[in-house]
């Protein structure tokens, strides 16, 4: 009698241990993973064909940037990070706004997904216009706000993770002439521009002058641009 109680108790625990094994694996260390959980992986600007330009921050790094009418390829990642096997649907959304809160575009999609299934939407807009922000101190910020939104409804609980934006800044005009990119016009071996300026940096001489300080004929700019 007292065996077929202990096997009646293991059978017992073996069975809540089954029930409860699932539940645990989704536990992480923030709490119990949700079933559905909607959010946006990533926003991706331009492509191989259409190259974002690059300023150079103060800090060192690069803020890309696009010039105005420029045909703009958007990719948007959406995403399923809950737990659930079954699909789930939601409305997926590509936005573009204007610094002021006025939404200029919007493209949706619909979405079907399970957990860890990712799904990613292009959208192609058209900067008209031109918007950027540059401090004293040469750093490049503001510009159009692209956002990537998704909603499941009642579907899903957590809904903070639901927007994800980038800004882009939008320039009116990019002449090369005013990268201050120097070359070597008079054939010298040399830089022609004094101290070997940057990109961003135009340098102006009075005339142009060739390896034996004679006018070249190259007029008021040390550098050429045969384009321009």
């Amino acid at each position: 009698m007292r065996m077929s109680r202990l096997k009646s108790v293991t059978l017992t625990l073996l069975l809540v241990a089954t029930l409860i094994a699932p539940i645990s694996a989704n536990v992480g260390a923030s709490g119990p993973k949700s079933m559905v959980d909607f959010t946006i992986e990533d926003i991706s600007i331009g492509n191989s064909s259409v190259v974002a330009f690059q300023w150079d921050q103060p800090d060192g790094t690069q803020k890309d940037y696009f010039l105005k009418s420029s045909v703009l390829p958007i990719q948007v990642t959406f995403k399923q990070a809950g737990s659930s096997l079954q699909d789930t649907s939601a409305t997926g959304y590509i936005e573009v706004w204007h610094p002021v809160g006025v939404k200029v575009a919007e493209w949706n999609y619909s979405l079907s997904l399970s957990g860890g299934e990712t799904v990613v939407h292009e959208a192609v807009w058209t900067a008209e216009a031109a918007h950027s922000q540059l401090d004293d101190n040469g750093t490049l910020s503001g510009g159009y706000i692209i956002k990537g939104v998704v909603d499941a409804g009642i579907a899903e609980g957590d809904t903070s993770n639901d927007v994800t934006e980038q800004h882009v800044p939008i320039a009116i005009f990019f002449d090369d002439m005013e990268r201050g990119a120097c070359g070597d016009n008079d054939n010298s071996g040399s830089s022609d521009c004094i101290n070997n300026p940057g990109y961003y940096s135009p340098t102006f001489a009075s005339v142009g002058l060739d390896g034996n300080d004679q006018t070249d004929g190259y007029g008021p700019w040390q550098m050429d641009n045969s384009s321009s």
